[in-house]
């Protein structure tokens, strides 16, 4: 029997096959690995624009409730504070109305402070869950 093959020819069909099939496999695994690492990104950066918004919210509204005077419901949903902030330049302490708002869907919170809005907008993060805003006094 004589073999068919010179020696140093070439490659089998079956070396090719088993070359080409494990490289695509590698392949396949680094574009599902990218793939997904990219989907991550946008799910972690959407999360930290909502804690960052979140607690926004929060910081304005315990200053505002620290230094409160009085505080009232409104309207639903509306809380009305007296709040009292440092002096001036004659030394009196300033006193003025800051408004708590909330929609129907409670996802988009107002704060008024002298007429200025400031928007605190959830709806884009909270999705089917029911985002609540309500202050018990």
């Amino acid at each position: 029997m004589s073999n068919s093959r010179a020696s140093g020819s070439g490659f089998t069909l079956i070396e090719v096959i088993m070359t080409a099939g494990i490289v695509l496999m590698f392949l396949s695994a680094a574009i599902f690995y990218f793939v997904n690492a990219r989907s991550s990104d946008a799910a972690t950066e959407k999360e930290s624009e909502y804690y960052r918004l979140y607690s926004t919210l929060e910081m304005k509204l315990k200053k505002d409730l620290r230094s409160c005077q009085s505080i009232s419901a409104g309207a639903p949903g509306e809380y009305k504070m007296v709040v009292v902030s440092g002096s001036g330049g004659d030394g009196v302490p300033s006193v003025r109305e800051v408004i708590y708002r909330s929609g129907a869907s409670g996802a988009v919170v107002e704060r008024i402070v002298e007429g200025k809005v400031e928007k605190f907008d959830f709806t884009q993060y909270t999705g089917k869950d029911k985002f609540v805003f309500k202050i018990d006094y």
